[in-house]
């Protein structure tokens, strides 16, 4: 059976709110009853109505369901549980579970087995194949009309000059993406949205230029793709918004590994939540990133795996030329033993990373961000804002990064260099975590 630490449990609140009431919770003397059998933790918990609150929470997923009227997932009663378990799972008495109980687990039992269950037969199979041809037929020569359509209107932009698109006001861009919207190319309307951000700052023309230039890059790649190779094939595709079926994914072959989890983040765009999980395999150096998304302010299918923890798997990566994101094959893993020990695979400074970095792009150009494991490097304070810096004075800037996070980190290692884990997208870097007393320190989602 998994166990948490209160750092681990934090990791799962929708926010810092959250998390502050459920500690504030995590007292015996607020709760009528707690009791535990198995995995399996529930309590009844005082609340403003007549009859108390009853929460429950799977250790192994972990999962919660709780009877208030909390909109967020999980509620500060479910962290209040799982807080008090981390903290002195003493108080949490041996029974037999209750009806209710036993019906949530029953119910959770019967999704899964019907999920697996799941099977057509060859003839609707066949079918589903050729209604699944037909419709990337058509979808294929939508993109076609509307690439065409917004290959003219980046010469129209260029031929106008930058400074005239600079000066344009966001429904013109706005229009262009919903336009690719039409066209099935949602991912690169996603694209287009974020163009105002590349014209704005002091560097805004080499940014804006290199943004454009990508954006045409990827038109020009779907009109060759027949002569691609077929992973990069599918990185294309998947720059104008095509995703990969991930019961087909499923069947391919996985890569084994012990995963240790770096970290994860949680940004939104648009309607959507989208939590970014970054996995390093202790024997080969490899990343994988887990992607999740969710509707705003709803909770995650699944959750993450625990930062800070190993865990021994497969998992697929999704067909590309620079594979990175992947999935677990089968079912997401139980939390294994927190990792103790020294990280092998790892950078010493801050021009291999640029190397690396390069490299990647030189596969996949429209990469839009990548995981580095660094060692040997110092947080500073500068007056343009927090840095990474390595022993030779390189530096590269720390961007949304909360200023008590980083001074957390200060004090960990008492100015003594660190192996920080760093998204990188190319303009900015991300910290994750840190390697500290042979143990892994991630940082909660919740300070960024």
């Amino acid at each position: 059976m998994p166990q948490y630490t209160s750092e681990q449990v934090a990791q799962f609140a929708p926010d810092a709110a959250s998390a502050q009431a459920g500690r504030g919770l995590a007292r015996p003397d607020k709760w009528q009853s707690l009791q535990r059998n198995g995995a399996m933790l529930w309590g009844l918990c005082k609340g403003s109505g007549k009859e108390p609150y009853r929460t429950q929470c799977d250790l192994s997923a972990p999962a919660w369901r709780c009877t208030c009227p909390s909109r967020k997932f999980p509620c500060k009663h479910g962290l209040a549980l799982l807080f008090m378990f981390a903290a002195q799972e003493s108080v949490f008495s041996e029974a037999a579970l209750p009806d209710w109980v036993q019906a949530w687990q029953d119910a959770r039992a019967q999704r899964s087995a019907a999920k697996q269950q799941q099977s057509t037969s060859v003839a609707e199979q066949a079918q589903a194949a050729a209604r699944a041809a037909q419709r990337a037929q058509q979808r294929n020569q939508e993109v076609d009309a509307g690439l065409q359509e917004f290959s003219r209107w980046l010469q129209d932009l260029m031929r106008n000059g930058l400074i005239v698109a600079r000066s344009q006001p966001y429904a013109y861009w706005d229009q262009a993406a919903a336009r690719l919207v039409d066209a099935k190319a949602g991912a690169l309307a996603r694209r287009v949205r974020s163009l105002p951000r590349a014209f704005a700052g002091d560097d805004w023309q080499q940014r804006a230029l290199f943004e454009l230039g990508l954006l045409q890059l990827i038109i020009q790649a779907w009109g060759q793709s027949a002569d691609l190779p077929p992973a990069l094939q599918e990185d294309v595709r998947g720059a104008l918004g095509w995703s990969q079926e991930q019961a087909r994914l499923q069947q391919q072959q996985g890569v084994a590994g012990r995963w240790l989890a770096l970290g994860w983040r949680v940004v939104e765009e648009d309607d959507l939540a989208q939590r970014r999980c970054w996995l390093h395999d202790l024997d080969s150096g490899r990343m994988a990133l887990l992607l999740d998304f969710s509707p705003l302010r709803m909770p995650f299918a699944s959750a993450a795996p625990l930062p800070g923890v190993l865990h021994e798997g497969e998992i697929v990566y999704y067909a590309s030329h620079w594979p990175q994101r992947a999935l677990w094959r089968g079912a997401a893993p139980a939390p294994g033993q927190a990792w103790r020990g020294q990280l092998t695979h790892v950078l010493h400074d801050i021009e291999q990373l640029l190397a690396a970095h390069a490299q990647a792009l030189a596969q996949l150009p429209w990469l839009e961000r990548a995981c580095y494991l660094l060692n040997d490097v110092y947080a500073a304070r500068a007056e343009s804002g927090w840095m990474i810096c390595d022993a030779q004075g390189r530096a590269l800037p720390l961007a949304s990064a909360s200023s008590d996070a980083l001074w957390r980190v200060l004090a960990l290692s008492g100015g003594a260099a660190l192996c920080l884990a760093l998204e990188w997208d190319g303009q900015s870097l991300y910290l994750l975590g840190l390697a500290h007393d042979a143990a892994w320190r991630s940082l909660s989602p919740l300070e960024w």
